[in-house]
């Protein structure tokens, strides 16, 4: 058995047990220093592990509410979580100023994503989801509170069911009829998570096709008229 002193020759400075290393061989030792004097280097050229960002999403679509109940519509968009926690709809009171609210007979308390909030009066409010279905107008009731945190809607499982709304996880998608959208981010706002659906849906290859067919020339009016077999020879001389 070899034992190393980490002791330099040149040094009078003492040393205590832990400077000590015992070693089996003298290859240990070699090895123990090149990994000693490598590690740092191997951790500078890797540098600090990177933050990953943690997936957080949620059932949210964005909601064209009227804010008005009579008179000319005015409708807002506005952020809504489609909460299958709740047994209840919700909606922030600032956007029922000119909806008739009327008080409920006893306070209601809720749990939410915003925390537990208390509710002391109701409305009914108007609505569509345009990112599922655009011309399908939905009224229902809604309990009034002052904050819901990130939302300003929650739509409960009441109307969910009601609708026949259902959220997969497995698929990340909420489906309602037909229609599917997929989950967005707890942060999404109207201007980055916006869902548009294409009026009518075409193959990429038969869209191409159609764009190579199309000549733009001009027609010779005779061999129009000519292709026109079902008409008489005299209609086609007066076309």
């Amino acid at each position: 058995m070899i034992d190393m002193f980490n002791i330099d020759d040149n040094s009078d400075s003492k040393h205590s047990d832990s400077d000590v290393n015992e070693f089996h061989s003298l290859d240990d030792c070699i090895n123990y220093t090149v990994q000693k004097d490598m590690f740092p280097i191997r951790q500078m050229l890797q540098g600090q592990p990177k933050k990953t960002k943690t997936e957080d999403i949620k059932p949210i679509v964005f909601v064209r509410l009227n804010t008005r109940y009579a008179g000319k519509p005015k409708p807002i968009t506005v952020k809504a979580l489609l909460d299958t926690g709740g047994s209840g709809c919700l909606l922030t009171s600032k956007f029922a100023t000119k909806l008739r609210a009327s008080p409920v007979k006893q306070v209601t308390t809720w749990k939410t994503p915003a925390g537990i909030v208390s509710t002391t009066s109701k409305c009914t409010a108007q609505f569509t989801i345009p990112e599922l279905h655009e011309t399908r107008l939905i009224e229902w009731d809604f309990h009034l509170t002052k904050d819901l945190g990130r939302y300003d809607m929650i739509i409960g499982q009441d109307l969910m069911n009601e609708l026949g709304i259902d959220i997969l996880y497995s698929k990340r998608t909420v489906e309602w009829d037909g229609m599917t959208i997929p989950l967005k981010d707890i942060d999404a706002t109207v201007e980055t998570a916006y869902y548009i659906r294409d009026s009518f849906q075409l193959d990429e290859s038969e869209a191409i096709k159609k764009i190579l067919d199309a000549k733009y020339e001009a027609a010779d009016l005779k061999d129009v008229v000519k292709d026109q077999d079902h008409l008489t020879e005299e209609q086609q001389q007066q076309l």
